[in-house]
């Protein structure tokens, strides 16, 4: 072998490598994202049925239905997406609806430790479940909620800092810092007060 084709070869050998050392890099950097398809949520309180690409509540009775999905949930950013339609309430702050994430229990009350972002009539509502009791950390004001509304909400969450970004149809409600966030959960759940509600579009994304 010629000198120069020893050099030629080392040197796309090298390249080949450099490649394959940045597709691997890409591959573990991409998030991993999952969408929570409606039959994989069970009932515990509430009247569910899913539709198509819909899970609802019909219970118009009820101050806390639960309808959880298993989803293991850890990563330093999580992201949380889903779409809420009103169609009906009997709560005098309705339309009221939700969903609990990073929880570590599905069918307690307030989901064991959890956070629970909750739009009601004028407000987006924050708790912090911890210990068997839910504070409210925050309110949110946004535009008036009627029923018939369809909304698209979204939570970045960053675990390492605490920091939550929470979302409406695209525009940044409000911010909250958790100086002890939960770091890691098991099961996201729907949750609704008084309010017949349609879920859809339910994704967690985790980096």
């Amino acid at each position: 072998m010629q000198k120069g084709d020893f050099l030629m070869r080392a040197t796309l050998r090298n390249k080949v490598l450099q490649i394959l050392m940045i597709t691997c890099l890409l591959v573990s950097a991409q998030a991993l994202a999952a969408e929570i398809k409606p039959d994989e949520f069970k009932s515990v309180v509430g009247t569910w049925s899913v539709e198509g690409d819909v899970i609802k509540n019909t219970d118009l009775s009820s101050a806390n239905t639960n309808a959880y999905a298993s989803v293991a949930q850890s990563g330093e950013v999580l992201t949380y997406e889903w779409t809420v339609k009103f169609n009906s309430t009997t709560f005098s702050l309705g339309p009221a609806a939700g969903m609990h994430i990073l929880a570590n229990e599905a069918t307690s009350n307030n989901r064991g430790n959890s956070y629970l972002v909750f739009q009601d009539k004028e407000f987006i509502r924050l708790y912090r479940a911890s210990g068997g009791s839910l504070p409210k950390v925050n309110d949110y004001a946004t535009p008036v909620v009627s029923v018939g509304d369809k909304l698209t909400y979204k939570v970045v969450f960053n675990t390492k800092t605490g920091l939550m970004q929470i979302y409406r149809d695209g525009e940044l409600i409000g911010t909250y810092t958790d100086p002890a966030p939960f770091k890691s959960g098991s099961y996201i759940s729907l949750r609704t007060n008084g309010t017949a509600a349609e879920f859809s579009n339910i994704k967690v994304t985790q980096e």
